[in-house]
Parts: structure tokens; sequence; C-alpha cells
């Protein structure tokens, strides 16, 4: 369980941080450059398409099963979700904050951390929120897969008939 935990939220400790700065190259009205505003968005909407589990199955590939594995596999669908959420809640408030904030001489900086970031702090702490409830779920289905946590505990109890443990570990 502990496993599984940690998984869950190292992968999205790391996809906070990837997607923090991304949201605001996203978000239309905080884009530096559209050009590359559309670009991002096109690669977090390849990421959506492709399930989870394919993500995680890549990662073993990549560097064997475990936990790190884990991690990985959580890592890109869980950015993307995030970049596309944040981005939106951006989007949908925080115009006359910018607005003020570019009549004032202010760098982009400045409107992301001392406005948008300012105000939109609670929506984005419930989203992350929300994202670890979700990849706690989706860590205990990757253990299914092999990567580790209780899922591959489940699993193994599961697949050598020992019914008992795995009720226990349900």
């Amino acid at each position: 369980l502990a496993q599984t935990l940690a998984i869950a939220f190292l992968g999205l400790g790391f996809s906070v941080i990837l997607s923090f700065f991304l949201v605001f190259l996203v978000a239309e009205n905080t884009a530096i450059n559209k050009v590359l505003a559309n670009v991002i968005k096109a690669i977090m909407t390849f990421i959506r398409a492709i399930p989870i589990t394919i993500w995680v199955l890549i990662a073993a590939a990549s560097v064997g099963f475990g936990s790190l594995a884990g991690v990985l596999g959580l890592l890109f669908p869980t950015t993307a979700y995030l970049v596309r959420i944040l981005s939106g809640r951006v989007e949908e408030s925080g115009a006359d904050t910018i607005e003020a904030l570019r009549a004032c001489g202010a760098t982009w900086l400045q409107i992301v951390f001392k406005g948008v970031f300012v105000e939109l702090f609670p929506q984005f702490l419930t989203t992350i929120a929300m994202r670890y409830e979700l990849s706690v779920s989706e860590a205990v289905v990757l253990g299914m897969v092999g990567v580790a946590g209780i899922g591959y505990r489940l699993n193994m109890s599961i697949g050598t008939y020992q019914f008992q443990v795995a009720a226990t570990g349900i």
C-alpha cells in the first residue's frame, strides 16, 4: 500500500513541477508565443490519447518493471491532464488581473506569479488533490500490469489461487 501511494505521489509531484510552466505557456491569455502554445497543446493531446497502461508498458520496456516504471508511466498522462485542466482555468479567469498588470508594465513572470497564480492557487490545489486520487487508483491498476505496489500483490495472489490474501489486499 505504501509503495502504491508513493508511486502515485511521486508521479503526481513530478507532473505538477513539469506542468506548472507549461500551463502558463499554453493558456491563451498568458502564452508568450501562440505557435509554441499550439505545439504544446498538440503534444499534450497526443499524450492524453494513449492509455496509461501503454505508457507504463513503454516505461517498463525502457527501465524494467518496478516503481520507477510506475512513476514514469504516470508522469506523461498526468502532466497532460494537468496542463489541459489548469490552462483552461487560467483562460477562464484572470483576464482583469492580467490586463491590469500588463498596463503597469509587469513582466511575464510577474503576471504569472503575482497575478494569475495567486488568484487561482485554491483551484490549482483542488485539481491536484483530485488528480492524486485518480493517480492512486491508476497506480493500483498499474500494479496489476506488473509494475509494483498493491496491484502487483493482488495479481500474484489471484494467480496463485491465494484468494484469502487477495481479499485482504482488496
